[in-house]
């Protein structure tokens, strides 16, 4: 398999990581990253364009900011790549979102695109579950976190209500602080924590990023008859990523009467051991995974999130002001 890894920093280790441990074998692997240049197991590029056009892959993963996304995009498509992964968030504003959809939509030969949202990986074992509880329909999904941010993480959680309520949200509020706040991944990456609250037209999402990234997250989706909890301790539930085939008896977790379920803490092999490397499996046999129109639904989020908390006033998913499509917001 011939791989196009363009990545900065942790990102980019942890997919080279998943990459050399998990398809090995027949790996030809290509990175663009300055940080990544003294591996020997890859030929590196400085920059993207110096690529020679000659070269064919069968998989881009482009693991850096959002910044300059869309030109990457842009290059992947020219280069008739099957198979892309785009990290979170996909594109810096909603305009540039919009772009890169029309791009793919009028692409003579689009490519299959994973936006890697794990925690619509829950979705392998929630709705069995849930049945089986007799817990009735969701009404709402109450998350604690530790910051890193509503770009980082933040999304990652919007991309979960959405899946989980199944419908367009009608009505976004978001108080936010009123400082940036450094992100662990370095002090070059700045993000927001604060409060967001989204409704739907069966419940609503609150979701609280208290400044301190170390704080781990506490996940809480309430039904009708109980709940089920989730609790997490480094960046995101990475271990909810489960196989069709995994049952309500899985030793992994614990149930308890008020329909709560308690899974062990994360930790960071979790994300390079069994996500990344099932998640991209799934895009390669043509599963169905999280796409480019799951991102833009979460992106539109932060979008409004951000627009209401600088207008001070709650914004209808319908607000369709150039304010909100152009306001451009930059994370890792």
């Amino acid at each position: 398999m011939k791989v196009l890894l363009v990545a900065l920093g942790r990102m980019g280790c942890r997919y080279r990581d998943v990459l050399q441990k998990h398809f090995g074998d027949g790996l030809s692997l290509v990175t663009v990253d300055p940080r990544l240049a003294t591996d020997t197991a890859t030929n590196h590029y400085n920059r993207l364009e110096e690529i020679p056009e000659t070269l064919r892959f069968d998989l881009a993963i482009d693991a850096c900011p959002n910044e300059n996304r869309l030109s990457r995009f842009q290059e992947f498509l020219k280069r008739n790549i099957p198979y892309l992964v785009i990290e979170k968030p996909h594109a810096a504003s909603l305009l540039e979102s919009s772009q890169m959809i029309a791009l793919l939509e009028a692409h003579p030969s689009p490519p299959k695109i994973l936006m890697p949202f794990y925690e619509r990986y829950g979705q392998h074992y929630a709705p069995d579950t849930l049945a089986q509880l007799n817990a009735g329909p969701l009404k709402s999904v109450v998350i604690s976190s530790g910051a890193i941010g509503l770009g980082c993480n933040g999304i990652h959680y919007i991309d979960l209500a959405n899946a989980l309520f199944a419908q367009e949200p009608t009505e976004i509020y978001a108080r936010l602080l009123t400082d940036s706040v450094p992100s662990p991944r370095g002090p070059q990456f700045m993000d927001h924590a604060g409060t967001i609250l989204v409704n739907y037209p069966a419940g609503e999402f609150i979701l609280h990023m208290r400044p301190d990234s170390s704080v781990g997250s506490n996940i809480t989706l309430i039904y009708e008859h109980g709940k089920i909890q989730l609790l997490e301790q480094i960046e995101m539930a990475w271990h909810w990523y489960r196989q069709p085939d995994a049952t309500w008896d899985d030793p992994f977790y614990r149930t308890h009467r008020e329909l709560s379920m308690t899974p062990p803490c994360a930790f960071e092999k979790d994300l390079v051991d069994r996500m990344m490397p099932q998640a991209i499996q799934d895009l390669l046999n043509d599963r169905v995974v999280p796409d480019i129109y799951d991102g833009h639904r979460a992106l539109r989020v932060i979008a409004l999130a951000m627009a209401s908390h600088l207008d001070k006033r709650p914004l209808s998913w319908n607000t369709e002001d150039s304010p909100v499509n152009a306001l451009t917001f930059q994370f890792t």
